[in-house]
């Protein structure tokens, strides 16, 4: 799997250097950001691939503010496994203002997802990014498995996975009887052709999926300047707002870039996600459409109440 370079690397997770240049509307969601630590209290797991520096709640929470971002949603990220108490905690702690994406054992049973559930978890992630990509039949098993796990609790599943495989599983994804979101662009690269841009923005289409306008700065060279970034977000803002959700991704993990052992300290990615949020506003256009993406969808799918 191909990265492009994507800027500078930081030992501190980044803070927005650019002020939103449009009206934020009130109750506006991040959809995609994680926490890591603290240390003392939650440490990583032994099984992880990078080791991001911290990034608490309380750094979390000043940088919505800087951005005039009222509501989060917390994804459980793949440096703590299995255990989300990092997240769970962090979602505890918001209250209202929070809602969280945990990643689950097979083996899990209701009581601890009925828990999950009053803490704010409203989906789980599935992670499909493997270095052997398993076929549609294995992913299908997997996600449909996961799905019956989650069905009572309304909740959706959060897929991050290649986009071809994404568009091969269109059947499965545009009718399996729980919501679907896709991670990042369906993971949109340099080298997506144009037959898997259609898949995707077919699967928008479908009523059961949604797409993230998130992470813009980790699929191209020039990430939120890139004219193929720009385009396929303005087709599917055009084709599809009630399927789309904005999410910064911060505190941009350094895991792809750092090529570090797993238990040496990984940087992170200096993001001004002030620009992030202007560019998807560019992208919107309207008022409207900025509101339906930044609150409504979100307050939707997430249940804000």
């Amino acid at each position: 799997m191909s990265h492009p370079p994507i800027g500078p690397m930081v030992d501190v997770p980044s803070m927005p250097k650019t002020k939103p240049a449009f009206t934020v509307p009130r109750l506006s969601c991040d959809c995609h950001t994680h926490v890591f630590g603290p240390y003392s209290r939650f440490p990583l797991h032994a099984g992880r691939t990078y080791s991001p520096p911290e990034a608490p709640l309380e750094m979390l929470v000043g940088f919505l503010d800087r951005l005039q971002l009222e509501r989060v949603v917390i994804v459980q990220p793949s440096v703590y496994g299995t255990d989300n108490s990092a997240t769970l905690d962090a979602v505890r702690q918001l209250g209202d203002r929070g809602r969280g994406v945990a990643v689950i054992d097979p083996g899990i049973d209701d009581k601890e997802l009925e828990g999950m559930h009053k803490a704010g978890v409203r989906g789980i992630r599935i992670n499909l990014m493997m270095s052997d990509q398993p076929s549609p039949e294995v992913a299908t098993a997997l996600l449909e498995r996961q799905a019956r796990k989650i069905r009572p609790f309304g909740w959706h599943v959060q897929l991050f996975a290649p986009m071809g495989l994404l568009v091969r599983m269109h059947r499965t994804l545009s009718s399996l009887q729980v919501k679907v979101v896709l991670d990042h662009f369906g993971w949109r690269q340099p080298e997506t052709g144009a037959d898997e841009l259609n898949g995707l923005c077919a699967l928008a289409e479908s009523g059961n999926v949604y797409v993230k306008l998130s992470a813009a700065y980790r699929l191209s060279h020039t990430g939120f300047d890139d004219p193929a970034i720009a385009g396929l977000a303005s087709r599917l803002i055009a084709e599809r707002p009630r399927a789309l959700l904005w999410g910064s991704d911060w505190p941009h993990p350094g895991a792809f870039a750092s090529g570090r052992p797993a238990d040496a300290p990984a940087p992170l990615h200096d993001i001004d996600d002030g620009v992030a949020l202007n560019s998807f506003a560019g992208w919107a256009r309207d008022a409207d459409t900025i509101k339906r993406i930044l609150v409504e969808n979100p307050a939707k799918l997430y249940e804000f109440t």
